[in-house]
């Protein structure tokens, strides 16, 4: 069992229609993330993860892992310099955060279930909170088709 568990702590659309595509990625949703499994969780309660930009790019992860069974990806945190590891080994995944001691093994299938609703629920949440969403290019490529 793995599922990551997300919270918004401020959303900027009032301000969607002046933002660069780097304030839409970095500034636009901020929040909170937990990565849980059945024997731990890697916990992201910092209230100013950009959700928009991690669901995105833990998409893209997902998908690049999806070509190796054995390879490795990461992420790197702009507002800090602590990073998540994400290594490939087979059908196993394991999670390897910079900023704490868990780690977090789980198959690629639930890792990459868990990654596609993630990014599914955010770009949900988005686009029940935007008239004509299709409109705002810059902001649609990061959204889940």
């Amino acid at each position: 069992m793995f599922n990551i568990d997300y919270s918004i702590i401020t959303a900027s659309f009032d301000d969607l229609e002046v933002m660069t595509e780097e304030e839409l990625r970095y500034n636009f949703l901020l929040g909170n993330v937990v990565f849980n499994s059945a024997n731990t969780s890697i916990d992201m309660q910092w209230e100013w993860i950009p959700l928009l930009d991690f669901s995105f790019s833990l998409f893209q992860i997902a998908r690049s892992l999806s070509n190796k069974e054995n390879s490795f990806e990461s992420f790197e945190f702009t507002e800090s310099t602590e990073n998540i590891k994400f290594v490939r080994e087979g059908s196993i995944l394991k999670i390897l955060p910079s900023f704490s001691p868990n780690t977090i093994c789980t198959t690629f299938d639930e890792f990459d279930n868990a990654v596609q609703t993630f990014h599914k629920r955010i770009s949900m949440y988005i686009k029940e909170n935007i008239h004509e969403v299709e409109n705002k290019k810059s902001l649609t490529k990061f959204l889940f088709n």
